[in-house]
């Protein structure tokens, strides 16, 4: 209370700290930046049997993305994957179903689902212009073709992946 009365702005702040970190923590269950979530080292990493990983084709030669600077990889990558989770989900945000489950969400008017969490709708067209006008001055020679491609894989018993399936997820010629 001694701070209340000498700086009440740095209590409200020190209130909206706390309370955004156990919003996070126990109602959605996850970070949310600047939060820090207490029980993210309480568990062990599960064990994962499977996975998936991008590829990304330039003139049909396969882009290291991890040679780049590792701002633009970075941002090549979680673009990306950013963009292939949005397609697959009719461009609903990852926060959209999961808000409207729990309890708290129900209060929540639908027009924050509609206007915040349902993005507009991104052709391939347009990711595939921006993603060659990105990388053009990163790559030699001029940019052709671009193929991305989402490759699904499991672990054998001694600990190699195995390819389950591939699926050409953007492929885009210019000329």
């Amino acid at each position: 209370m001694r701070l209340w009365g000498e700086w009440p702005f740095l209590f409200y702040v020190c209130c909206f700290v706390i309370l955004g970190t156990l919003i996070s923590a126990f109602i959605v269950g996850q970070s949310v930046t600047p939060f820090f979530v207490f029980q993210m080292y309480s568990q062990p990493i599960p064990y994962a049997n499977n996975g998936s990983v991008n590829r990304i084709y330039i003139n049909h030669q396969e882009l290291n993305t991890f040679k780049l600077y590792q701002e633009t990889g970075d941002i090549v990558r979680s673009n990306t994957e950013r963009f292939i989770y949005l397609r697959a989900n009719h461009f609903k945000d990852q926060y959209h179903d999961k808000l409207k489950k729990i309890s708290l969400g129900k209060f929540i008017p639908q027009l924050f689902y509609q206007d915040i969490l349902t993005l507009k709708n991104i052709s391939d067209q347009t990711y595939a212009n921006w993603l060659k006008d990105y990388l053009q001055g990163f790559v030699k020679e001029p940019i052709k073709n671009i193929i991305i491609k989402k490759i699904r894989y499991n672990y054998s018993l001694n600990g190699f992946p195995n390819i389950k399936n591939e699926e050409t997820i953007l492929n885009m010629n210019y000329e």
